[in-house]
């Protein structure tokens, strides 16, 4: 019976994966619930690092345009995605940009094993339980959340896109010059 409940739980991971995937694949973001969020307060979190420490999204508030990106090491496009937002923080570093790789639900060894794999030196929150991206009306990844200095959502950007660059760029400029 306990096997039979494993293999239940696997299963429905395994599900709530594909059905993940599927939503952060699909393109049209209009009828987003996560878009509702926009131009509302962020939720704040605490969440533990990758690594060791923790970051409080309230502390950054008068410090920080965060940049959250919501994600996972299985997640192609994820994976697809995370140079362009590494690039995007880079650029955007002396005016306050920080980048936060939100990580749902995995295994931080496997996690480490992926960044050391794609040379990728990031903050990487860990969301173990998804809480987090449950108060963010994460339904797909990657979800890509720009918070003001003043703590207020401003862009969400659900999925991958070949321009994805230019319309993150495009968000931080127009929120720069509020």
């Amino acid at each position: 019976s306990q096997s039979k409940n494993l293999l239940m739980k696997s299963h429905l991971t395994l599900v709530g994966a594909l059905l993940l995937f599927v939503a952060g694949c699909s393109v049209n973001s209009a009828d987003r619930p996560e878009k509702a969020l926009e131009n509302k307060p962020a939720p704040n979190f605490k969440l533990d690092l990758l690594g060791g420490g923790e970051v409080e999204l309230a502390k950054l508030k008068g410090k920080n345009i965060v940049l959250l990106d919501f994600w996972a090491t299985w997640c192609g496009p994820c994976r697809q995605v995370m140079p362009t937002l590494v690039q995007v923080a880079k650029d955007y570093n002396a005016k306050g940009v920080r980048y936060l790789a939100v990580n749902l639900r995995e295994d931080p060894e496997k996690i480490k094993s992926y960044l050391q794999q794609a040379k990728l030196d990031i903050e990487v929150p860990l969301d173990k339980d998804g809480s987090v991206a449950g108060l963010y009306k994460v339904k797909g990844i990657p979800t890509m959340v720009i918070v003001g200095k003043d703590g207020i959502v401003k862009n969400v950007h659900v999925g991958s896109s070949p321009n994805l660059k230019a319309e993150l760029t495009k968000a931080l400029d127009k929120i720069l010059a509020e």
